[in-house]
C-alpha cells in the first residue's frame, strides 16, 4: 500500500508540472526539468494549442505525441494511425486563415528531437 501511495504521489507531481504554465508547481518541482516539457511561454505567438503547456514525447522513433492532463494526443500522422487521441480539441484555430489551425510543426520537431 505504501508503494502505491508513493507512486501516486510521484505521478501527481509529474502531471501537475506538465499542466502548469509556471516554472514551478505547487510542490516546488521545476517543470523545466521534466524531459520534453514545452509551454506557451517558450514559443510565444507560435504556440499552437489552447492549453498553456504539456510534455512532448517521441515513441519508437516515429510517433510524436503530446501529454496533457493524463491524456496522450497524436501530433503526427504516425501517432494518429497508432490510435492516439486526436489533438483537435486543444488545437488552436489560426485567426489569420479561417478554417485552418496554427501549425503544430514546432511541437512535432521538439518531440522528434527526443528520439535522436
Amino acid at each position: 500500500m505504501k508503494k502505491i501511495l508513493i507512486s501516486l504521489f510521484i505521478f501527481s507531481i509529474f502531471f501537475v508540472g506538465c499542466s502548469d504554465s509556471s516554472t514551478q508547481n505547487s510542490n516546488n518541482v521545476s517543470t523545466e526539468k521534466v524531459k520534453g516539457y514545452v509551454s506557451q511561454k517558450d514559443f510565444g505567438d507560435t504556440w499552437p494549442l489552447t492549453v498553456s503547456g504539456g510534455r512532448v514525447e517521441c515513441k519508437r522513433g516515429i510517433f510524436a505525441v503530446f501529454h496533457y492532463r493524463n491524456k496522450i494526443y497524436a501530433l503526427n500522422g504516425s501517432a494518429m494511425s497508432k490510435g492516439y487521441k486526436r489533438i483537435d480539441p486543444i488545437w488552436k484555430d489560426n485567426p489569420e486563415i479561417k478554417g485552418t489551425k496554427i501549425s503544430i510543426g514546432i511541437l512535432i520537431d521538439e518531440a522528434m528531437k527526443l528520439c535522436e
